[in-house]
């Protein structure tokens, strides 16, 4: 369990930025650096959201604080690396189901308006 997290306080749940980068984080293999991280980002999702530097460590920091991912310095000290840790696996599988919820949920109850969703997408 994270230092700073009491036995008795209920899970944190993730930002959709952390939730991200939890996700692009554990389809690595073994340790990714920062910029990995990155590239992943804007290759998946077309450039359509580039995260700033501020926004890029802070989410790391807070991920590693909570123990869901680790962090490693390479030889030249200055590149860091982050890879899952099995509490980090445990709790992206715990977020996806509750997301994967939600998003059933909005189908079954708006689907007629999800239609006008898809179609105002192909149109810009």
């Amino acid at each position: 369990m994270p230092q700073n997290q009491n036995a008795n306080e209920p899970e944190k749940s993730v930002t959709p930025l952390q939730f991200l980068f939890l996700i692009v984080i554990f389809q690595s293999e073994d340790y990714i650096s920062v910029d990995e991280i990155l590239q992943t980002i804007q290759l998946q999702l077309h450039k359509d959201y580039v995260p700033s530097t501020g926004a890029i460590y802070k989410t790391l920091r807070e991920l590693t604080v909570r123990g869901l991912v680790e962090r490693e310095l390479q030889s030249d000290k200055r590149i860091k690396h982050y890879r899952m840790t099995k509490q980090g696996i445990k709790n992206l599988r715990e977020y996806y189901v509750k997301r994967l919820r939600l998003l059933q949920f909005m189908e079954r109850c708006c689907a007629h308006r999800l239609k006008e969703l898809k179609e105002d997408q192909t149109t810009r």
